[in-house]
């Protein structure tokens, strides 16, 4: 089972050769071994130095020096790391051994591979739930802010189109009255002409008085902008329709502008 060896080489690495624990507060000897600061302390304040102030190695006998102890940051970061895997330390991963071949035995390794995979997905299905709750109230705000705003939208829109529809009215009324005053002056006239020359001369200059005081208005022109706002009134309309499916044009016959007089040829 040589998948087993990098954990157990790992494991070694992590575990002090004294305490069988995992490192703490880690330092390295003279040469290079690593140990927990308080174990080969007290090992050095027990042992037998081999001089006055050199002392051997608990794993290979060479001598160090006890005012000599290296931090070593970087293999502590490795041994943090181990931790955060929940990883047993290397004296309680040596109860799951093979006794001939060394190696993590089948059944032990996968136990605790399988309680991690548990809390794994517990936490994986734990996330999904909370994004998938923030997904949905987000887009209920959404729903609910986009609702408000077409409302807003038809409000306006319903007013500019009185506005647009009641100055064309206006303007049909206007041309309307003066249509009807010249046609009176029109028949007028002719009626006129029918009658004897000295009559008509008699009458000329009355009927012209009449005529000058009859004073064709121009309507109130629609402004560009307002123009261009029932336009954009229009356009607005079909792409809520095409959203909502429902049509929001009301009939032409709720207008009066259908039933406006026309000027006669």
């Amino acid at each position: 089972m040589a998948s087993a060896a990098p954990l157990r080489n790992a494991l070694e690495e992590a575990t002090c050769s004294i305490c069988l624990e995992y490192l703490t507060e880690l330092v390295t000897i003279d040469c290079g071994h690593n140990f927990c600061r308080v174990c080969i302390t007290q090992y050095s304040e027990h042992g037998e130095p081999e001089s006055d102030t050199k002392f051997p190695c608990p794993q290979w006998r060479a001598p160090f020096q006890k005012q000599k102890l290296r931090p070593n940051t970087q293999l502590a970061d490795i041994v943090e790391n181990i931790k955060k895997l929940r990883l047993q330390p290397w004296k309680e991963q040596k109860k799951n051994l093979c006794e001939r071949h060394q190696e993590v035995k089948l059944q032990g390794a996968l136990g605790p591979l399988r309680k991690q995979l548990e809390e794994f997905l517990a936490l994986a299905s734990k996330e999904e739930k909370k994004t998938r709750v923030a997904v949905t109230r987000e887009f209920k705000k959404l729903h609910q802010f986009l609702s408000e705003e077409e409302q807003l939208l038809l409000r306006r829109l319903a007013e500019e189109e009185r506005e647009i529809l009641q100055r064309l009215q206006d303007n049909i009324t206007k041309l309307s009255e003066q249509n009807a005053a010249l046609i009176n002056l029109i028949t007028e006239l002719e009626e006129k002409c029918q009658q004897p020359a000295v009559e008509l001369l008699k009458d000329m200059k009355n009927a012209l008085i009449r005529s000058e005081n009859v004073t064709l208005q121009q309507p109130g022109a629609v402004s560009p902008a307002l123009k261009n706002m029932y336009k954009v009134h229009i356009d607005m309309r079909e792409m809520l329709e095409r959203f909502t499916g429902t049509s929001l044009i009301p009939s032409p016959t709720l207008y009066p502008l259908v039933s406006a007089p026309t000027l006669p040829p």
